[in-house]
Order: C-alpha cells, then structure tokens, then sequence
C-alpha cells in the first residue's frame, strides 16, 4: 500500500510539474500575445502617420498644381490685356502707349532698326484720318517668360481695310508683357 501511495505520490508531483510547465507556457505565450499586441498597436500608429504625410504630400502637391494653374491663368488674363491695350492704342492713334508695348529687342524684319522701324511706324499712323483695330479669337499660349497671341485681326483706316491672322511672339520684361515679334498671315 506504501508502495500504491508512493507511485499516487509521484504521478501527483508529474502531474503538478506538467501543470507548472503549462502555465509556464501559458505565461509565455500570453507575453507573446501581449508583444505582438504591442508591435501591432505601433504598426497601426506608423501606418496612420504615414497616411497623414501621405494626405499632406497630396495636399500639398495638388496646392502646387492649383497655384500653378491660377498662376498660368493670371499670366494669360494679363496677356489678353496687354493684346487689347496694343489695339486700343493703335486704333486711338496713341503713338507712345502703341510704341511702349513692343520689347527693346522687338525683331524688325527688313533688316531695319527698331528707330527706323518706330519712325516708318509713326508715320504710317500718323497719316490716317482714324484707325479701327478689332481682335477675335485671341489664343494665348504661356510658356515661362514668353507667350504667343494668335488672333483674326480686322483692321479699318479711312485708306486701308484688312483682315487677317496674325501671331503676337510676347516676353515678360519688369512685370509687363511686350511684343518680340509680331508675323501676319493674310
């Protein structure tokens, strides 16, 4: 009998030790269980930053592209006032306002000077009665500091009338947009 409670004795202490080893392991695995909570835990924080810088780049991009865009606007708006100002002027028969709105460096074909240039120009306008300048179909192109304006332009003096397209080659110098070159096409 001493014998049966010995082995009852001992397969009681097996039973203890496997019942140690098993919360040992429980233990452990619960502290895995708590680690891996705390590593998904910081990878939903990095994935909630990185969605947030990523929403920002976004932002940011599209602002970019927005002011951008309103910038390209602007520039062709003051294109389209720099156009219109030139035929107003020319059709008023304002030599200096007409004369301000081509570049120091405007491309006089005929191999001529810009003064020889200006002064033929003087006196073309200057020996009209009037002068109608109208602009239609203005498409403005903007490329950095240079643009081009392409248009139908209907010109009327009391000697003259024409109509015809004609490209305005334009750079921005100082903050104000004047004519390079100007071609026609009749």
């Amino acid at each position: 009998m001493e014998q049966l409670a010995l082995a009852d004795r001992a397969k009681a202490e097996t039973a203890i030790a496997e019942l140690a080893t098993a919360e040992q392991l429980a233990r452990a695995e619960r502290a895995r269980a708590q680690a891996a909570k705390i590593e998904l835990a910081k990878a939903e924080q990095l994935a909630r930053q990185q969605e947030t810088r990523a929403k920002s780049a976004v932002g940011a991009a599209t602002g970019a592209v927005r002011a951008r865009a309103e910038s390209v606007e602007r520039e062709r708006s003051d294109i389209r006032a720099a156009v219109a100002r030139w035929a107003e002027a020319w059709s008023r028969k304002d030599l200096k306002t007409y004369l301000a709105a081509y570049a120091r460096d405007f491309f006089v074909p005929g191999g001529r000077s810009l003064q020889q240039w200006e002064q033929e120009r003087r006196v073309r306008i200057a020996e009209k009665a009037w002068i109608d300048v109208k602009i239609r179909g203005l498409d403005v192109r903007v490329q950095g500091n240079q643009a081009s304006a392409r248009f139908m332009q209907d010109y009327r003096s009391d000697r003259l009338r024409e109509s015809g397209g004609k490209t305005l080659t334009l750079v921005k110098a100082d903050g104000t947009w004047l004519i390079r070159q100007e071609q026609s096409a009749r």
